[in-house]
């Protein structure tokens, strides 16, 4: 079985996967219960068969990122087993890719007044959102990311559903090296 989890982007999520094949999948929005939703959703499986465990390393609430952390490398430590991070800019990339749009802007939530974006040079910048709404306004950029007081700044939405993305964050820790501990990649101020 291999598990994922991701408590980076909205809706946060958890995932048991049988090779490929979705068994179950638990959302939800609510960032306090991050820990309590994935241990309840991890009791329903038998963690003797769970075999890879993955999950979204940030940028994202502190919090959050720290309940993924210690979640995955108690499993790792339990089990035995290697784990694959991947950054939730990495993951979003091949979602818009496997989606048929390789060169769209996404913008991630920074949880302040601003917003993320991968510059030109491959690092992650952060902006004001009015500074991002005047970068980015002559582009179809994709926000479905961002909370609805933020997306509504931006005129040209690229409309992509981000829900059935579960699988594609499977496909991104995948291909990720593994690694003996997760660790969060913080990269700048969670607020």
């Amino acid at each position: 079985m291999k598990f994922v989890i991701n408590t980076a982007v909205d809706p946060h999520f958890c995932a048991i996967f049988d090779e490929k094949k979705l068994i179950d999948a638990d959302f939800w929005t609510n960032r306090r219960a991050d820990g309590e939703r994935t241990w309840k959703f991890l009791e329903k499986f038998p963690i003797e068969k769970i075999n890879f465990a993955g999950g979204v390393a940030g940028p994202g609430g502190f919090s959050s990122l720290r309940v993924v952390a210690g979640i995955l490398n108690a499993i790792s430590f339990a089990k035995k087993i290697p784990l694959r991070q991947v950054s939730a800019d990495v993951w979003i990339r091949q979602f818009l890719i496997s989606r048929g749009h390789p060169d769209a802007q996404f913008l991630l939530n920074s949880f302040g007044d601003g917003v993320f974006f991968r510059n030109s040079h491959g690092k992650l910048q952060k902006l004001s959102v009015v500074e991002a709404t005047a970068k980015f306004a002559d582009t179809e950029v994709f926000v479905a990311l961002l909370p609805p007081e933020k997306q509504k700044c931006f005129s040209k939405k690229l409309d992509l559903k981000f829900t059935d993305s579960v699988r594609d964050l499977l496909d991104a820790l995948e291909s990720a090296p593994k690694r003996e501990n997760f660790v969060p990649e913080y990269g700048f101020s969670p607020v």
